[in-house]
Order: structure tokens, then C-alpha cells, then sequence
């Protein structure tokens, strides 16, 4: 069986978010119940807690190799952009014009 190539998207990183998601899911079912959410170990920390910080992670590995696959300041800010400003647009105009005459 042959290795992936370095930029290929064949890796577990997909598989680690689903499972992040669903200790978030986890946590706040929890809550959702009137329950606490167990900690966890002698840093008391919930599955919730948990979860945010394997977000952390994967996202750092996920921009890193970004970085990594082409290391020219101008091309990655304008891939981050791409990637980040549309959702942000969607989000602040659903915001202003959906949410807010809704509930105001």
C-alpha cells in the first residue's frame, strides 16, 4: 500500500473533528438534561473541555500545513481570507437582517 503524497487529503484529520463534535454533542446533552458534565482526570476537565482543545489543535495543524504547502505571505492570507471572510459575511448579514428584526 502506497503513502499518501504530503499535500493529499487522505488523513484522520476529518475523523478527529467528527469525534470532537461529538463530545461536544456529548457535553451538551449534559446539559440539555439538567446534568453536570463528568470531569475528567485530576485537571477536572469536561468532555466539552476536551473537545475545544482537539479543535485547537487540529486547527493549528490544519493552517501550518497550509502554510507549509506554499510559504508566500500574500498567497496564504488570501487562501485564509477565502476560507474565513464568506461564512463571516453570511453569518453578520443573517445576523443584521434575520436574527435581529426577529428578536428585537
Amino acid at each position: 500500500m502506497s503513502r499518501p503524497a504530503i499535500g493529499s487529503a487522505d488523513n484522520n484529520f476529518g475523523l478527529l473533528r467528527l469525534a470532537a463534535a461529538s463530545l461536544v454533542l456529548v457535553s451538551h446533552a449534559f446539559l440539555l438534561t439538567g446534568r453536570d458534565d463528568p470531569a475528567l482526570g485530576a485537571a477536572r476537565e469536561t468532555l466539552g473541555d476536551l473537545a475545544v482543545t482537539g479543535f485547537f489543535a487540529i486547527s493549528g495543524f490544519l493552517v501550518a500545513r497550509s502554510w507549509c504547502r506554499d510559504p508566500r505571505m500574500g498567497a496564504y492570507f488570501a487562501r485564509r481570507a477565502l476560507r474565513i471572510l464568506p461564512a463571516l459575511w453570511v453569518v453578520i448579514l443573517v445576523g443584521a437582517y434575520v436574527i435581529g428584526p426577529l428578536f428585537s
